[in-house]
């Protein structure tokens, strides 16, 4: 089955849900200034928010809830099928991803082959090909196409905005390049993973 077509009405409908009005709860460090240099030893006892740095500015995150493990699982047992997880790559959960020397996201899951995590325990930043995003009632749909901004401009080369209130998974190539996979529809990783088998309502596990 072929993915749906992201129209112009779907968009106005996912933004009409993500911007509705309500209270979004911010950690109690959100807004605060801090030097760079202050953020990469800076361990804040927040639970249940992590934290990004965006030019000086912290800004909270809500971190992962116990009721998005299913669909982290269900991602992964598909992933362990693929050809890069035997050869070592590993999506991992809220890792620091330095999108550019000033600027800090934690992706809910990134993927880095088994090169990138070598020359991270050598103390490197490394860029995933492949991101992850589990969308929640509290995101804040200006801030998440920021950051889809960001990610792609810092050489990510497809990006997930998992849906589960409407049981959608948003597939992007590009800021502009958009499908909307749904049900038994199959989902695409290419090119950051060649052979990822799932669909939809296997990851939500339906």
């Amino acid at each position: 089955m072929k993915f749906s077509t992201f129209t112009s009405q779907n968009r106005r409908i996912m933004e009409a849900e993500l911007i509705e009005e309500k209270t979004i709860p911010k950690g109690a460090f959100n807004g605060l200034t801090m030097t760079k240099e202050d953020f990469l030893t800076w361990r804040p006892d927040d639970e249940p928010f992590v934290y990004e740095f965006n030019d000086g500015i912290i800004e909270s995150k809500p971190g992962m809830k116990q009721n998005e493990t299913k669909i982290i699982r269900n991602i992964e047992d598909k992933f362990y099928e693929t050809t890069a997880f035997r050869q070592k790559s590993r999506l991992f959960t809220e890792v620091d991803c330095w999108v550019t020397e000033r600027q800090m996201r934690r992706p809910d899951m990134a993927l880095y082959s088994n090169e990138q995590i070598e020359r991270m325990d050598e103390g490197g930043r490394e860029m995933p090909a492949f991101v992850i995003e589990i969308i929640s009632e509290y995101d804040e749909f200006g801030q998440m196409n920021t950051k889809l901004r960001e990610y792609f401009a810092a050489g990510v080369q497809v990006i997930w905005w998992v849906v589960p209130g409407f049981d959608m998974v948003h597939v992007f190539t590009s800021p502009k390049a958009i499908t909307i996979a749904t049900d038994t529809d199959p989902l695409s990783a290419v090119p950051a993973l060649t052979d990822f088998n799932a669909t939809v309502e296997d990851i939500f596990g339906r």
